[in-house]
């Protein structure tokens, strides 16, 4: 296991039961980062400038580079680029609160600051130009291939006492699965971490082991199910110290703390496609995870896309405060982005990624989204009220852990409001989960999984949107797409399909 504390890793640590918490200021050192300036290891925004490679999929340009876009993504970059976005319907996802508005998908990320993923479009010439957030250099870059080639697969989970060897057993991960992460998060404070709620949903459904041992390796692989025991004896388990003081929405970062976490410190050791889910059934969609990788075992490559996994589908969402709180730093470039209309996330902060989607964003923008989420929820009882005594936890009943005082993290101006009472933004993770995709890259509005040609293995959206059915649709390109909302265009009513009211 990588040699990772919580300290480390979290930026936070509890010394003894009832001590006040200690918060790291920054958590740099273990991330990996070099810089001249501390506190800011990297910047939030890649740089314009491309870089040449020689080749695809494998080594080229100076110094034994890496390029990770290889000839079976440039197939799958064609068939995304090729969508017709200006013949899909406008819809509307009924947000609560606000009036009915139709909106319209265009493809394009709804944050700023992503690098673009490569053209197939290009001239031959332009083509051969990559862009540096898909290179690699340096001593491991030769190696990197070998161990995640194109079509390998991890899994990031966050863990909190559950039995998590349902994943193997209901998985056919084809030998395409490398490693798994654990974040374990609770085998300090045992399953009292949870909230009462969980508590006993838990137990009733008997997914939780009441002692809260850690998992073994022999415990997650023990039921392979329809995995062959020779590729289960390859895939790499790694267990990782994420112990933090607190419990679900009081200095804890929840699930989006592990995450965030890993696409830190493994920025540059992701495997092609990355699954983020949460270890227990109800939040790792098992059907979903099977399309995709039976789709990567067809095609030789992970899917060049963000999937969310959850089935819920909801209207809005917006934590503006949150997102007007980390605009400054993260999105200099769009100060009112807290403004930027968005429909239809999915919840649960469970979904598939692939790793060239998060390296449209530098390391260092994931450093200090991490960084705020970190100090935000370790400075809850500090800052914002949604930290309250429950007669359930170990020592009932018992108030939330002491706050750090007001100083180096929780004084920060950056993120805390300093001349009236509570914080700009409360529940960070909260609001992560209506904007993953965003912050990865995806457009403001999402319709329904099934509906999405982005996704090849919906058939019927990829064969209508795609370029197979340009010259058959066309006729319907002015009946049914009238003008651009922003323009004042008079709109038809939404098909009945792309009507979301119902979630799909």
């Amino acid at each position: 296991a990588p040699a990772a504390s919580a300290a480390a890793v979290a930026g936070a640590r509890v010394s003894g039961a009832g001590a006040n918490a200690s918060v790291a200021v920054s958590v740099a050192a273990a991330a990996g980062f070099a810089s001249s300036t501390p506190g800011r290891p990297g910047s939030v925004v890649w740089a314009a400038a491309p870089a040449s490679s020689s080749g695809s999929g494998g080594s080229g340009g100076g110094g034994g580079s890496v390029n990770l876009v290889s000839a079976g993504h440039m197939s799958e970059l064609a068939r995304l680029e090729q969508i017709d976005w200006a013949r899909f319907p406008y819809f509307n996802h009924h947000i609560k609160g606000l009036p009915d508005k139709m909106v319209k998908v265009d493809g394009r990320p709804c944050f700023a600051g992503c690098a673009p993923l490569p053209s197939p479009a290009s001239s031959q010439a332009a083509a051969a130009v990559v862009h540096p957030a898909f290179q690699l250099a340096g001593p491991a870059a030769a190696s990197y291939l070998t161990k995640r080639p194109p079509g390998s697969f991890s899994l990031v989970m966050p863990w909190c006492c559950e039995w998590v060897s349902f994943l193997l057993r209901s998985v056919d991960f084809k030998g395409l699965l490398k490693e798994i992460f654990l974040y374990d998060k609770c085998s300090h404070t045992g399953l009292g971490a949870k909230d009462a709620f969980h508590v006993k949903q838990d137990q009733d459904m008997h997914i939780s082991d009441v002692k809260c041992l850690k998992p073994t390796r022999a415990a997650i692989t023990r039921n392979p199910g329809r995995n062959k025991p020779s590729d289960v004896a390859k895939i790499d388990v790694h267990f990782i110290d994420l112990n933090e003081p607190g419990r679900s929405s009081c200095m804890s970062t929840d699930e989006c703390g592990a995450y965030l976490a890993h696409m830190v410190k493994y920025y540059d050791l992701l495997t092609d496609g990355v699954f983020f889910v949460q270890p227990d059934p109800r939040h790792a969609p098992t059907g979903s995870m099977q399309t995709i990788l039976d789709y990567a075992a067809a095609r030789g490559v992970a899917p060049v896309a963000f999937f969310p996994l959850g089935s819920k589908q909801s209207a809005g969402g917006n934590p503006k405060g949150c997102l007007d709180t980390w605009a400054a730093q993260l999105f200099p470039d769009t100060p009112d982005v807290g403004a930027t209309r968005r429909t239809g996330h999915y919840r649960n902060g469970i979904f598939y990624v692939s790793r060239l989607l998060v390296r449209q964003r530098p390391k260092g923008f994931w450093y200090h989204l991490f960084d705020a989420v970190n100090a935000t929820e370790m400075c809850a009882p500090h800052h914002s009220r949604s930290c309250k005594p429950e007669a359930h936890r170990p020592h009932a009943p018992e108030a939330p852990p002491a706050p750090p005082k007001a100083g180096p993290v929780c004084g920060r101006p950056d993120l805390f409001k300093q001349k009236l009472p509570g914080a700009t933004c409360v529940k960070s993770c909260n609001a992560m989960e209506h904007i993953w995709g965003h912050v990865l890259c995806q457009p403001c509005h999402n319709v329904p999984k099934d509906q999405d040609p982005r996704y090849p293995w919906n058939t019927a959206a990829v064969a209508k949107y795609g370029p197979k059915g340009k010259r058959r649709l066309a006729v319907e390109t002015n009946r049914s797409l009238p003008g651009s909302p922003r323009e004042g265009g008079v709109h038809a009513p939404s098909p009945p399909h792309m009507n979301t009211r119902e979630v799909l």
